[in-house]
């Protein structure tokens, strides 16, 4: 369970990221 929590963090806060750059250089599909 908390390893799942872990994951989710992980998402969101790579989520966050992509928002906050703008931008998908490595977006294989696209924006």
């Amino acid at each position: 369970m908390r390893r799942h929590l872990k994951v989710v963090l992980l998402l969101a806060a790579l989520l966050a990221f992509i928002v906050n750059e703008g931008n998908f250089p490595w977006w294989p599909w696209g924006p």
